[in-house]
């Protein structure tokens, strides 16, 4: 829901930004929610609201990693996998990668609280064998676990009857 992308991402400025950020880093929020961040931008230039109306390709192509700071909210998160499928890292809580697979693989990273997020950007930052690992196990899970094939074969079987 859009109150726990806004709870997540205000968490997100407030505990790890701010100890991230002097890696020369810059935030970009895409879609509606930027807008409840307008102030933020406003103060910080290495946030900016990049609003609406940008395709999957363009957001992708602007981006290195992705995070999906969410504490609450139920079902399989799409942006997670689209981050994946796109061939980006993302760091997400437990909650961001319901329904991906385990943790440690599949191309996230996953982040339980402040201290975790912060380590998950200083180890993108510094290894680029574990972005192109991750970026490796992501393009394995596309393929595996949720190719058409897959994704449709219980609406086939369905269909059968």
């Amino acid at each position: 829901s859009s109150l726990a992308n806004r709870v997540g991402l205000e968490w997100f400025l407030n505990q790890v930004w701010s100890a991230i950020k002097s890696y020369d880093l810059e935030l970009l929020i895409f879609g509606s929610i930027g807008e409840q961040f307008e102030a933020y931008c406003a103060q910080d230039t290495q946030v900016k609201n990049m609003g609406v109306g940008i395709s999957q390709q363009e957001i992708y192509a602007m981006t290195d990693c992705m995070i999906n700071p969410i504490f609450v909210g139920g079902g399989l998160k799409i942006k997670t996998l689209e981050a994946i499928a796109y061939g980006k890292p993302i760091v997400s809580t437990k909650e961001g990668a319901v329904g991906i697979g385990e943790e440690g693989k599949y191309g996230i990273i996953q982040a339980g609280d402040r201290t975790a997020f912060i380590e998950a950007f200083i180890r993108l930052i510094h290894e680029p064998n574990l972005v192109k690992e991750l970026i490796e196990q992501g393009q394995q899970l596309v393929k595996s676990d949720f190719n058409s094939t897959v994704a449709y074969r219980p609406l086939l079987e369905l269909a059968k009857y």
